[in-house]
C-alpha cells in the first residue's frame, strides 16, 4: 500500500489557533523585556561607557516590532469575529428543529 506523504510536516491549525499563539509568544516576550534589566539602553541614554551595537539596536527595536505584532493579531481576531457574526444567520438556518 502507497503511503500518501502530501500533508506531512503542514500546519492545521486554524487562523484562531495561530493567532493566538503569536499573541502568546509576543506577549510573553514584551513580558520578558520589561522585567528583565535592560543594560544596553541604560548605558546608551545615561552613561559614556561603551555599548555592543547589535544588543542595542535589538533592544531598541523588538518591543516596537512586538507591539506592531500584536496590533495586528488583535485587528485580525476582531476582523474573524465580525465575519463570524456575518455567517451566524446561515449557519442556524441550516438547522431542523423538531417538536
Amino acid at each position: 500500500m502507497k503511503k500518501d506523504f502530501k500533508y506531512r510536516e503542514k500546519s492545521f491549525f486554524t487562523i484562531y489557533q495561530r493567532n493566538f499563539g503569536m499573541l502568546c509568544i509576543c506577549g510573553n516576550i514584551i513580558f520578558q523585556l520589561i522585567i528583565r534589566d535592560d543594560k544596553h539602553i541604560f548605558r546608551f541614554f545615561h552613561t559614556s561607557d561603551p555599548v555592543a551595537v547589535f544588543p542595542l539596536v535589538l533592544s531598541l527595536t523588538l518591543p516596537y516590532i512586538l507591539h506592531a505584532i500584536i496590533f495586528f493579531v488583535l485587528i485580525s481576531f476582531y476582523a474573524h469575529k465580525k465575519s463570524l457574526d456575518k455567517m451566524q444567520g446561515f449557519l442556524n438556518t441550516g438547522t431542523v428543529q423538531a417538536n
